[in-house]
């Protein structure tokens, strides 16, 4: 009888925390390449904090400095600093060179000198379009008990 009742128990309790349990949903990568010496970069800089502030569980933002056009830009000196390189990700991997330079989840929305700065609400339906299309991938948790061990 005690074993029956501690099974329940115990049963009753991972039932319990199963439910409780979160999801989290697929959030989209916004990746911003940009430089303090980038005019159109100064321009478009506000809409992007505007967009950014909007939903931050939608959203991850990454934000990357380039040695061009000024190559004093302190954010770029500090991330020379720390031993790293941007330069080789926009122009290899995106086969970019201009600024400013914006993807969401991959995909180029924005490249080099654009003088007419896509608007807050332009963003967030780019943004909610590529969230809707969730994730390629699933995953699944198996679980076991043996003896007092999961």
């Amino acid at each position: 009888m005690k074993r029956l009742l501690l099974f329940t128990t115990l049963m009753l309790t991972v039932a319990v925390s199963m439910s409780r349990a979160q999801t989290n949903p697929r959030r989209v990568l916004f990746e911003e390449f940009t430089n303090t010496g980038c005019v159109p970069c100064a321009a478009f800089d506000p809409i992007a904090e505007s967009f950014e502030a909007l939903d931050q569980t939608q959203i991850c933002v990454l934000k990357w400095h380039v040695s061009w056009p000024d190559a004093t830009d302190p954010f770029y000196h500090d991330i020379l600093k720390a031993g790293g390189s941007i330069d080789p990700r926009i122009h290899t991997y995106y086969g970019s060179n201009g600024v400013p330079y914006s993807r969401f989840g991959g995909t180029q929305i924005m490249d080099g000198f654009s003088t007419s700065p896509t608007p807050v609400d332009d963003l967030k339906a780019m943004a909610d379009e590529v969230y809707a299309l969730g994730s390629p991938y699933t995953m699944t948790i198996t679980q076991s008990t043996t003896a007092d061990s999961i």
